[in-house]
């Protein structure tokens, strides 16, 4: 876990660019492996924080793709360009794992149509499509488009909220319920009336909601979703538009700053600055 130093450095967010630029080549591309087990639970109640991933501008640089017209099928990459997505592709799978080995539910909401993450990562991140294809990934336009006809913040805010209360009601199905707990002696008296056995305990869990997107979107809909439901709301916004490399620092960021975001008890309203 961060120290608290660390903690606080991370309140500012400024990637330090002296440390880890470099030239692209530098970045080892190793197979990816699958995340660790969990370590463990973020809140002291057993309860799993939510961590919610943006997609375009943050797990993918969609930007960039689009300034140089790669979607086109002959379209010629810049120097360097392939290099570039195998790094932004090893930075994403390190974000997502490091949030599932600490034990949270991930998710993936886009405001874009349903089917670009698939596409897209097949194209452009083939390596980590696997991990994608294991979370549940949510386009929130094609969900809520119609009942929130251009509104994109509401179709995120409806999305977060859906997503997270049925988590969270699943869960609570799964846990066990308090024991009953019926009065000493009850019954015991022929002439005593039943007393019926005292409802199971109230348990008040602490949620987390964090939300890591590039738009303000995102910060507003995770604050939405959390105050609707009780939660903490916690948000990290990502530098728009950021180039693959540039983007896998903001990354490798939050990664390494993981643990100490979720376990923080207050809510956060985190901005990453540009170099």
């Amino acid at each position: 876990m961060e120290t608290s130093n660390d903690g606080l450095r991370m309140l500012s967010l400024v990637l330090d660019t002296e440390k880890t630029s470099g030239p692209t080549a530098a970045v080892a591309i190793t197979p990816m492996a699958p995340p660790d087990a969990p370590v463990a639970a973020a809140t002291a109640d057993g309860t799993r924080p939510l961590v919610i991933f943006d997609y375009d501008d943050t797990l993918c640089p969609s930007s960039w793709i689009e300034h140089h017209k790669l979607r086109h099928p002959n379209a010629p990459y810049p120097p360097n360009g392939r290099a570039d997505l195998e790094v932004i592709e090893a930075a994403a799978h390190r974000c997502l794992s490091a949030a599932m080995a600490l034990g949270a539910d991930v998710l993936v909401i886009t405001n874009a149509e349903s089917g670009w993450i698939e596409n897209s990562a097949a194209r452009f991140l083939p390596r980590l499509l696997p991990l994608l294809q294991q979370l549940k990934v949510v386009s929130a336009r094609s969900s809520y488009e119609h009942f929130f006809p251009s509104v994109p913040l509401c179709w995120k805010a409806a999305a977060f909220a859906h997503e997270a209360n049925e988590l969270w009601e699943r869960d609570d199905a799964a846990m066990p319920a308090a024991p009953a707990t019926v009065p000493e002696g009850n019954g015991k008296s022929p002439t005593a009336l039943p007393i019926p056995p005292a409802a199971p305990a109230v348990v008040k869990r602490q949620r987390v909601i964090l939300s890591l997107g590039d738009s303000n979107e995102e910060r507003t809909a995770v604050k939405i979703a959390a105050e609707q439901l009780g939660a903490i709301s916690k948000s990290v916004k990502f530098v728009q538009h950021s180039p693959p490399v540039e983007l896998s620092r903001q990354l490798d960021t939050v990664t390494s700053s993981m643990q100490w975001m979720l376990a923080d008890t207050k809510p956060l309203d985190l901005m990453l600055q540009p170099p």
